[in-house]
């Protein structure tokens, strides 16, 4: 079971929380070693209360910021990792709590990375 947070090759620059923007963010997740399959039912419940609940489009990629639809998710997904303690996903008639611990440092070890440790 894994989440991957990742950014494309035309990987542009991080915002000035060091988050994702609308063009280079992609989120994949396997539960018991499969991505959702097409047209499964996906629903996502934070430890905040925030949800998001969708059918998948299949692939290894479950959310991106490649498309209209997927902006707005795609993003809420990553603020969210920084925000709450967990994720619930479920897919397939799978369901994984993941804890989110350390999660919001790792995503802004990111930008020291990208900029060679220059503010």
């Amino acid at each position: 079971m894994a989440i991957w947070i990742t950014r494309t090759d035309q990987m542009n620059e991080l915002d000035a929380n060091g988050t994702c923007d609308f063009n280079n963010c992609r989120v994949s997740v396997t539960l018991d070693g499969r991505n959702a399959e097409a047209g499964e039912r996906v629903s996502i419940l934070f430890s905040n209360g925030e949800k998001l609940d969708f059918v998948a489009a299949g692939g290894d990629i479950l959310l991106s910021n490649f498309d209209t639809a997927g902006m707005g998710a795609t993003n809420l997904f990553v603020h969210n990792v920084r925000q709450a303690e967990w994720v619930e996903i479920g897919f397939g008639g799978k369901r994984h709590r993941f804890s989110l611990a350390g999660s919001a440092a790792a995503l802004d070890a990111v930008r020291p990375w990208m900029t060679g440790g220059k503010p």
